[in-house]
């Protein structure tokens, strides 16, 4: 700390003030999650992309930019004052223009935010950073390194077991919503709807955040892991598979993910279940309206568009899904918040036509989705200046509140799904947690 904060007073002296500063100097290595966990200073974030052997850290915030959507011009003029580096932690909701339940609130609609410290490490060497945003001086950095505390390193606490488990909807009206969906179908009005369920469960003692993900990250290899805590007791945390986007300078890539089955122990078992998948005319049906939608979106604003021949299974611990690889070279002046507006919702978490599935999802759900099936990641420029992004699909997530953790989960409803199999999908999804935490599978009320 004494090394950034001497090195901060050194950059200072010769710094504008006009743009975003930031210092940053080599640091002990330590598991990033667990130096989050041991902090105390304002608002938290934690991001590790899926395969990435570096995770970053966030503590405090220097900037935050709320905006009511995606395409608001605050958004992109918070990207123009970055310095190389700099990465903005970017999250969405759902349905930014929904209006947001009591549990969301303190998320914003659409949030950038820039950390006041930054610590990223892969386990054998770190770093830690300060950012200063135009008007500070180099006392406020000193301030926010002086409280600084040790990494948390014990072992993550037994978690509390539940005392009751509420699932929204419940076995009798998901049926009602399923069948309002094929009758949709039946006339045409919809293609596709992706229907999510809500489990809350309740706890005797408050659920610790940081405890539940470092869990979840060794129970969830090949995913994106993430956590965004606005206050000590509430965080949303997500291990999900699928990439809305990932950019560096021109280059972006993206993938078509749609259409599931689980994973066996048994090898044999195992193999039919991907071969019954590759197979399976309804889940190619289901991926098909994804991997059009992407690339139409992705047309106007890229000078090339490449997508894979065939869909590949995406192999997880605990599930399989169909997965279509696409890269695109965007056009000059296109920037990320384009493709990011352009691509969200996708048929993966809304379905199609978008604006009638987004319709039925407002008027069937019985929760408000918040950041589940959002954007979720970070944006900013590389080490050379150049534009960089990485973002997930909130999708395998749940909410801390407190005493109460809600985990939430989705299934893609097409002609020919059948109810009881689309409930007992999202289960098996939702189980990714409950397994973590030790739970039961059957709701207690």
């Amino acid at each position: 700390m004494f090394r950034l904060s001497r090195a901060v007073t050194e950059r200072v002296s010769s710094w504008t003030g006009r743009d975003v500063l930031r210092v940053e100097v080599p640091a002990q290595p330590s598991d990033p999650l667990r130096w989050l966990a041991g902090q105390a200073l304002g608002p938290r974030t934690y991001w590790r992309g899926r395969g990435d052997a570096q995770a970053r850290a966030g503590l405090g915030a220097a900037l935050t930019v709320d905006a009511p959507s995606l395409g608001h011009a605050r958004l992109a003029e918070a990207l123009e004052t970055l310095p190389p580096g700099a990465r903005l932690t970017t999250t969405a909701r759902f349905d930014a223009g929904a209006g947001a339940g009591r549990e969301w609130a303190a998320f914003g609609a659409v949030r950038l935010s820039l950390p006041r410290i930054e610590y990223r490490s892969d386990g054998r060497v770190a770093w830690l950073a300060v950012h200063l945003v135009p008007g500070e001086t180099a006392a406020t950095a000193r301030q926010a390194l002086a409280a600084l505390r040790p990494a948390d390193d014990r072992p993550a606490h037994a978690l509390p077991l539940p005392f009751m488990r509420r699932d929204d909807p419940d076995r009798a009206d998901w049926g009602r919503m399923l069948r309002w969906a094929f009758g949709a179908f039946e006339t045409g009005a919809l293609d596709k709807v992706v229907l999510a369920r809500r489990a809350r469960f309740l706890f005797e003692t408050g659920v610790d955040a940081f405890d539940l993900l470092e869990r979840l990250e060794a129970a969830t290899p090949r995913c994106y892991h993430a956590l965004v805590a606005p206050r000590p007791d509430l965080a949303f945390l997500t291990a999900t598979p699928e990439r809305l986007l990932r950019l560096d300078g021109r280059t972006l890539s993206t993938e078509a993910v749609a259409g599931t089955r689980p994973r066996s122990e048994a090898d044999a078992d195992d193999d039919r279940l991907r071969d019954e998948l590759l197979a399976s005319e309804k889940d190619q049906r289901e991926h098909g309206y994804v991997r059009r939608a992407i690339q139409g979106a992705l047309a106007p604003l890229a000078e090339t568009v490449a997508v894979d021949d065939a869909a590949s299974a995406m192999t997880l611990a605990r599930g399989r899904h169909l997965r279509t690889g696409i890269e695109a070279t965007l056009r000059d002046g296109v920037g990320v918040l384009d493709v990011l507006r352009a691509l969200h919702p996708t048929p993966a978490v809304g379905g199609t036509p978008t604006p009638g599935a987004l319709d039925a999802i407002d008027r069937l759900e019985p929760f408000d989705r918040g950041l589940y099936a959002g954007p979720v990641g970070w944006i900013g420029l590389d080490e050379a200046g150049r534009p960089s992004a990485d973002l997930a699909v909130g999708i395998r997530s749940g909410l801390v509140d407190g005493r109460s953790l809600s985990l939430y989960s989705g299934a893609g409803i097409v002609d020919g799904s059948d109810a009881d199999a689309e409930w007992a999908e999202i289960e098996h999804k939702i189980g990714d947690f409950a397994r973590v935490l030790g739970l039961t599978a059957r709701a207690d009320a």
